[in-house]
């Protein structure tokens, strides 16, 4: 019967050495995403499932809040509509005129400095 290998087993004492403070270095940026990312991410989506109130503990209900988000409130669809309209236009016409600025800004001609 053989034994589980370490996968460390291969690497000698100075690249186990540099492994560790690889991952020494990277574990600030792992936490934090985790923490500030990850988390409230999944927190969001559980309480979207509850009737969530801060006094009281969460009652979950389901879909509800989905079915009546979709079906119950009049001011989804102009959110949606809205944003669309944002994410469509607005976004493509500042990188257009940002990168024309830009380009005006990096010619060489007279007067550029005022």
């Amino acid at each position: 019967m053989s034994g589980i290998r370490s996968p460390w087993a291969h690497l000698s004492a100075m690249q186990r050495r540099e492994a560790r403070a690889g991952i020494l270095f990277v574990l600030p940026w792992v936490l934090s995403l985790l923490i500030f990312t990850a988390y409230p991410v999944l927190a969001s989506v559980i309480l979207s499932f509850t009737d969530y109130s801060i006094i009281q503990t969460p009652n979950w209900v389901g879909l509800q809040n989905y079915q009546t988000m979709f079906s119950g409130d009049p001011s989804f669809w102009p959110a949606v509509r809205n944003s669309l309209f944002y994410a469509v236009f607005s976004v493509p016409l500042g990188l257009v005129l940002s990168l024309a600025l830009a380009l005006v800004l990096n010619m060489r001609a007279t007067g550029i400095s005022l």
